[in-house]
């Protein structure tokens, strides 16, 4: 999906946690708020391939971890939406179930393509 020249609406960033954002920037300062949101983007689209390549090469063992890896990234960051979806991905992992799993997985890719374009969005536009 192409989002260059696009400005984010409401429901797009209801993937984003504002308030979440917001507190992080108040208690670290702009400046590590930006950079932690910086750092978020990479450590959450790192977990993402990852977790993707684990249950491409059927280790759903590794998938697991880096899926618990993303949950937490996410709901530090604000990013609730996608941090329940890994927990659904977990869930199912713990399952067993990996049809379910690669559903979830390709949800899970989706969703955070959209979800980091609005974190980036919002970081550029000064609200991180």
């Amino acid at each position: 999906m192409e989002h260059r020249g696009r400005r984010p609406g409401a429901s797009d960033m209801a993937l984003v946690d504002v308030g979440t954002v917001l507190g992080l920037q108040r208690r670290l300062g702009h400046q590590r708020c930006q950079e932690m949101v910086e750092e978020a983007i990479y450590g959450v689209t790192d977990r993402v391939a990852r977790a993707e390549k684990a249950l491409d090469r059927d280790v759903p063992i590794m998938a697991l971890n880096y899926a618990r890896e993303l949950e937490e990234m996410c709901l530090q960051i604000g990013l609730s939406r996608m941090g329940q979806v890994a927990s659904d991905l977990i869930d199912t992992l713990e399952r067993e179930d990996s049809v379910a799993a690669n559903a979830i997985m390709a949800r899970l890719v989706r969703l955070a393509e959209e979800a980091l374009f609005c974190l980036v969005t919002l970081d550029s536009e000064g609200g991180a």
